[in-house]
Order: structure tokens, then C-alpha cells, then sequence
């Protein structure tokens, strides 16, 4: 047996108690032999190891359960239980623990068989204390590396665990914002479907109380002066009849108030055994509601009311509420942006007619006028009368014309006038040679001049006119120039025109004769 040795210096990792201040390692020494015993006690609680001491296999089982060892330094031969027995007694309270085998007896296989069956190391008799030290400190090392193994490993399990909680979450959720974004598309196109204001906010509110998992749900809309707020639509809701005041609310006021001035969704809960929810121009009480804003533009146009969810509404539906009422807030003001272009387009229409009608009146009365001067019964008149009587007969009836176009027109924005869609083949008219195009303004069919020359009429050709051609059209149907364009004659003889016959006055000058133009004879 080897000589205590006190005074060796510790081994290269330190004094195992000061190590970051854990507890020092914890060693359970088990041999026969007591003088053994002593000798392990002084050596190793002088190195900073707290010791237990067993003589025997049956006493080192009993105290496992309470020392709980760090490393066990055991005989092989004991009497009783030996120190294979106690190693597999103390693995299977602890798999990690460090079991040295000391052994007196040199033979190689029973040292290996002691390792198979798990020692961590062993120890021959008689032993060098500094050897026994060392092994000590890397059994201890070792110990301490695999229960540090063992923390990390169920700290990576319990982080893995999470991730797979989070993941789960994050799928759950993906799988709620999926949904929730295709359920807005579709509603999105449900709504699209009509600009009428009504019919939106009637779809609206259904549609809100369904993606709500509510039965009913109102919209209340601000007035276009003040800032009230009015009953627009309800779904599943008994209204109070009549436009009555207490159908509105003003911001500030309620809990619909509050939403408005807050722009934020704003829930309510009734109390148990109290008084239920109450809203303006609604019969009865509600358990809960949830009141969310319309804001368009930065302003505040309507409240969207979701009411009666069983179990109350949570964050969740809050927020996907609160999308739907950003896009329904948009389409409430394309409608109302609708609803007032329809009023004045309306307006427009109404003034229209009015003026033509206006119009018409004393033009009627102008055109009988003029058709009382041209009868030969009751007056007298000479050719350049009777011409600039038929000119202004013409010009009514076109005016007349025009204006009852221009009624037939506001009747077909207004939908007074029915409108038939007929089939018609283009064969025939296809068939048919091309006449001369008339005149777009005046209707006149002369294709000698490529610019009309009416009084009344101020047409130009895209083309030069060209050179000889004449400023007078006659008009066809007639029996009368309707142009009175008064052009001088370019020779001393008088000119004729072929459509009326009017003749042009003598030219006082004498110039030089050029090609005459169309529709003049010489």
C-alpha cells in the first residue's frame, strides 16, 4: 500500500471546488480495507473532494440514493455484493456516474471486463496516489462534460420543442391570413358587382356579420353636413321605423362614438345580470358589439357595427374586421361618388330639356311668322325678300331640328326614351355605288366645292379648294341658295345659279374673264 502523499501539488485543471463556485465533486470510496479507506479520505479531502465511506457492497448501495457520487473509487473483491454489483446498483440510479475499479490482483481481462461493463477507469494495487489523482480529475472532467452533454441536449429539446410549437402557430396562423385574404377577395368582387349605394351596403353588412361569425350587423354612415351619423343599413336587425332622430349619434357619443373618434375598432360587452347593449334606431338589446370605423381619405365616413358574437369577439376578428372595413370603406365612397355624379349628371339632363324647351317656344313662333311673310296671300314681296325669307325659314326648321335632337338625347340619358336594337345587313348597302359625302354641317351634296360657303355654315376641308372653284352650294331639294353668299360677278354678264336660279347683280367693273365654276352658267 502506497504512502499518503499530502503535499502534492493539484492537478493542472485546479482545485475542483473552485471551478466557477459549483459545489465540490462528490466521492463515494468503498474497499474492506480501512487502512485503504484512510488513506483515499486524507488524500482526496485534501484536494478539495467531499468523501463518503463505505467497507462494504451492501452499505456503498445504500448510500447511493443520498450521496449521490460524482465518481466511485470501489474494490473488485469484496465481501457480499462485489464492485461489478455496486457499478450497475449506482449506473442505474445514475448512467453518467464514474465508476474507478481498484483491483489487486494485475491480470489484463479482468480489467477489460470491468471496462466493458462500464468503469470508467482502474487501478492496481499497490497505486501511486498522483495517478489515482489524475484519473480522479479526468473521471470528474468527464463527468462534468457529459452532464453538460445532457443539459445542452434537453435545452436543444426543449428550444426544438418550441420551434415546433412556433411552427405550428405560424402554419395555424399563415393558414388564417390565407383564408382570411381569399374570403376579402371574394368579397371584394361581391361588392364590385354594383355601384349602387344601397345594394353595396346591404352586402356589406351581410357579409360583415358573416366573416364575423355574428348573426347581425349595421352600417351607420355620416351625413354630407355635420358630423351625424345615420342608420344606412341593417342585416338581421329590427329597425325603428321613420328617419327619426335617435337613429343617429355624433362622434364622441357611445361607444360608436369612440370608434369614430378614436378611429379604432371599439368592443362592448354587456354585464351579467345588467342592462344589454343599445344602439341608436335598433329594437332591443344585444350581449356584445363591435364597433368598427369606415376610414376613406383619412376620414371617418361610417361605422361598421358587428353584433351578438356567441363567446364575444376576439383579437383576431378584430383585426380582420378591421381589413374589411378599410375595403368596404373604399367602395362606400365610390358608390357615394357615383350617387352624386347620377344627381348631377341627372341635373344636367333636366336643364337641357328645359332650355330647349324654352328655345323651342318662341322659335315656333318666329317660324310662323316668317312662313306668313313668304305667303303671296297677305303680303307682297319682291326676289331678294322672298330669298332672304326662304333663308331664314330654312334656318329655323334646322334650328327646330337640333333642339328636338338635342331633347331626344336628354330623354336617352334620363331613360325616357326607349331605345331598340335592331339587326340590319350591310349587303345592300354595300352594294350600292357611293354618293358624293354631303356637307357634315349644311347636308349639301356638291362635290365641286370642297368648302361650304352657307352663312350659317362654317365647314372646312381638310384639302385646298381648288382654283376657279365656287363659294356657293347650292342647296338640292330646295328650290332656293341657301348660302346668299353675295359673290361679285368676275365679268359684266349675269350669272345664274343652276340650283335656285338667283341671279348675281351686274358688276359695275370690268375684269378679266376667267373659267367659270361649277354651277354657274354665263
Amino acid at each position: 500500500m502506497a504512502e499518503p502523499v499530502r503535499d502534492r501539488m493539484p492537478g493542472p485543471e485546479g482545485p475542483p471546488a473552485a471551478a466557477g463556485g459549483e459545489p465540490p465533486p462528490r466521492v463515494l470510496v468503498v474497499d474492506d480495507e480501512p487502512s485503504v479507506v484512510e488513506v483515499f479520505q486524507e488524500f482526496l479531502a485534501a484536494q478539495g473532494y467531499q468523501l463518503t465511506l463505505a467497507t462494504s457492497g451492501e452499505a456503498a448501495v445504500r448510500l447511493l440514493p443520498t450521496c449521490r457520487p460524482d465518481i466511485i473509487l470501489t474494490d473488485l473483491n469484496l465481501p457480499g455484493l462485489s464492485g461489478l454489483e455496486v457499478m450497475r446498483a449506482a449506473k442505474t440510479l445514475d448512467a453518467e456516474v464514474c465508476v474507478v475499479v481498484v483491483t489487486g490482483y494485475a491480470s489484463a481481462s479482468t480489467a477489460i471486463d470491468a471496462l466493458r461493463q462500464g468503469a470508467y477507469d482502474y487501478v492496481t494495487k499497490p497505486f501511486d496516489l498522483g495517478d489515482v489523482l489524475q484519473i480522479v480529475e479526468r473521471g470528474v472532467a468527464n463527468r462534468r462534460l457529459k452532464v453538460l452533454n445532457q443539459e445542452l441536449i434537453e435545452e436543444l429539446r426543449q428550444k426544438n420543442e418550441i420551434l415546433r410549437e412556433h411552427e405550428h402557430l405560424l402554419r395555424e396562423r399563415v393558414r388564417v391570413a390565407t383564408r382570411q385574404m381569399t374570403s376579402l377577395y371574394e368579397v371584394g368582387k361581391e361588392i364590385s358587382a354594383d355601384l349602387e349605394l344601397k345594394p353595396r351596403l346591404a352586402t356589406i353588412s351581410a357579409r360583415a356579420a358573416g366573416m364575423g361569425g355574428a348573426p347581425a350587423a349595421l352600417v351607420y354612415l355620416r351625413l354630407e353636413q355635420g358630423e351625424e351619423f345615420h342608420l344606412s343599413s341593417a342585416h338581421e336587425v329590427a329597425v325603428a321605423g321613420g328617419d327619426r332622430e335617435d337613429a343617429r349619434f355624433v362622434s364622441g357619443q357611445g361607444f360608436l362614438g369612440r370608434s369614430v373618434l378614436d378611429q379604432f375598432p371599439v368592443q362592448v360587452q354587456a354585464a351579467a345580470g345588467g342592462e344589454s347593449v343599445t344602439l341608436p334606431g335598433v329594437v332591443g338589446g344585444f350581449h356584445n358589439a363591435l364597433a368598427v370605423p369606415l376610414v376613406a381619405e383619412s376620414q371617418v365616413i361610417g361605422v361598421l357595427c358587428v353584433l351578438d358574437k356567441p363567446g364575444g369577439f376576439s383579437v383576431d376578428d378584430q383585426g380582420f374586421l378591421a381589413l374589411f372595413a378599410s375595403q368596404a370603406a373604399i367602395a362606400v365612397r365610390n358608390s357615394q361618388l357615383y350617387e352624386h355624379m347620377k344627381s348631377l349628371d341627372r341635373l344636367k339632363s333636366e336643364f337641357v330639356a328645359v332650355v330647349s324647351h324654352e328655345i323651342r317656344t318662341p322659335l315656333t313662333s318666329v317660324k310662323g311668322a316668317i312662313e306668313l311673310l313668304s305667303d303671296d296671300r297677305y303680303f307682297s314681296n319682291g326676289e331678294q325678300q322672298a330669298k332672304l325669307l326662304t333663308i331664314a325659314h330654312a334656318n329655323a326648321e334646322r334650328l327646330l331640328v337640333l333642339i328636338n335632337e338635342i331633347l331626344d338625347f336628354s330623354k336617352l340619358e334620363s331613360a325616357s326614351l326607349p331605345m331598340t336594337v335592331e339587326h340590319q345587313s350591310l349587303a345592300g348597302c354595300a352594294s350600292k355605288p357611293c354618293s358624293p359625302r354631303p356637307c357634315p354641317t349644311c347636308r349639301s351634296t356638291a362635290g365641286a366645292s370642297p368648302r361650304c360657303s352657307r352663312i350659317s355654315c362654317r365647314t372646312r376641308s381638310s384639302s385646298p379648294r381648288p382654283a376657279g372653284a365656287s363659294r356657293c352650294s347650292p342647296s338640292p331639294g330646295r328650290g332656293a341658295c341657301a348660302s346668299a353668299c353675295g359673290t361679285r360677278a368676275k365679268a359684266s354678264t349675269r350669272r345664274t345659279c343652276r340650283g335656285c336660279s338667283a341671279s348675281s347683280p351686274r358688276s359695275t367693273r370690268r375684269r378679266p374673264a376667267r373659267r367659270a365654276a361649277p354651277g354657274w352658267v354665263w
